[in-house]
């Protein structure tokens, strides 16, 4: 992976350094929910997590930072998968491609059970073991449910008038499981 990564960084100069959900993001929460409230959405209860995601953001993206850089894909799903004549996996749709830390990719399967998580990645760490990498399970399933927190509360607290608003349900999502986000 990182020869990948490499290989990446020379033949794709402008790449985003690191997936732009990355980052501080309690003060723009804050003034989503202020937004959603001013629409009429109930939005006592997520407010009071935003003190909650301020204490909790820093030590998270420095555990993720602490992981190192790989090529992530940002946008990993069935709908931009398909299987070739060979039955092999070919994965397209690479606008949202980026350099996160290892397990960022499978960012969408936080939402899975835990067993189904747990299957997952041990999965995906087997598989890199089988190429010489080598990254422990616990930071992984760290790394892809940091990285769902912190892009659902990214593009929650992107400010829209749309009435049936996806946002919303992303940032709620994203404040009710600050607990991926304890080191």
């Amino acid at each position: 992976m990182t020869a990948l990564t490499e290989d990446v960084r020379r033949e794709v100069p402008r790449l985003r350094p690191v997936a732009a959900f990355l980052r501080p993001l309690a003060e723009r929460v804050d003034e989503a929910i202020t937004h959603f409230r001013d629409r009429g959405f109930d939005m006592n209860a997520p407010r009071d997590r935003v003190a909650e995601l301020a204490a909790r953001e820093p030590a998270a993206l420095e555990r993720l930072r602490a992981l190192g850089s790989y090529l992530t894909h940002n946008d990993y799903r069935s709908k931009n998968v398909f299987l070739s004549d060979r039955d092999q996996p070919v994965i397209f749709d690479w606008d949202s491609a980026s350099y996160g830390p290892p397990g960022s990719t499978l960012r969408t399967m936080a939402r899975q059970p835990d067993e189904a998580l747990k299957e997952v990645v041990g999965l995906y760490c087997s598989h890199l073991e089988s190429k010489g990498w080598s990254f422990r399970q616990e930071d992984v399933t760290f790394a892809l449910r940091a990285t769902n927190v912190f892009r659902a509360l990214a593009f929650g607290s992107t400010i829209s008038n749309r009435l049936n608003n996806s946002r919303e349900k992303q940032l709620r999502w994203g404040l009710e499981n600050l607990h991926y986000l304890v080191c």
